[in-house]
């Protein structure tokens, strides 16, 4: 009885000491937050490939756009067209439907890869400078805010946007003049 006793004293005092334990090692790391859509939006590498993505795509676009007008011309030609050059411009038709479809599906694929691929890139910078940035400055935990609310509350000193901004694109800058 007194050794059962004992052994339950021995887990209590294993649990409540790593408890405490658990608890002092927290709150020894400084925690900060991270606005996610705020550093995404206002980070000007990102800035920078969104403006070339949008380049890329208006001529994309404009690829599209000429290789349907030329079907949709080729279509309204069909009915005043009669005989052997009628076979010849339903064969016209077909191609340019077919090179506009399979070029607009094959645009759209690549167009989604690279937007993954420069999203990807980003992320991977913003990710890589809160890391320093927190070890630097002693932050054991650096949180990540959403829209939909995935830190309910949170002190606004512990906010770390405005600074990790503030050095991405401070990094970012430059890495543009080299």
């Amino acid at each position: 009885m007194l050794k059962t006793v004992l052994v339950s004293l021995a887990v209590s005092l294993g649990v409540v000491a790593g408890g405490l334990w658990l608890y002092s090692s927290v709150l020894e790391d400084k925690i900060g937050y991270v606005r996610n859509g705020k550093v995404v939006a206002d980070y000007t590498y990102m800035q920078a490939l969104n403006e070339e993505f949008e380049q890329e795509r208006k001529v994309v676009q404009a690829n599209v756009d000429t290789l349907q007008a030329r079907y949709r011309r080729l279509k309204d030609q069909e009915q005043a067209v009669s005989g052997e050059a009628s076979a010849e411009l339903v064969r016209d038709i077909s191609i340019a439907e077919n090179n506009f479809v399979k070029y607009s599906q094959q645009a759209e694929r690549e167009l989604q890869a690279k937007q993954a691929e420069m999203t990807s890139k980003a992320v991977g910078k913003i990710n890589a400078y809160i890391k320093k940035y927190a070890e630097e400055h002693g932050y054991g935990y650096v949180l990540g805010t959403t829209s939909d609310g995935s830190i309910l509350h949170a002190n606004e000193e512990n906010d770390l946007t405005d600074k990790i901004l503030e050095g991405l694109n401070r990094e970012y800058e430059g890495s543009k003049s080299k």
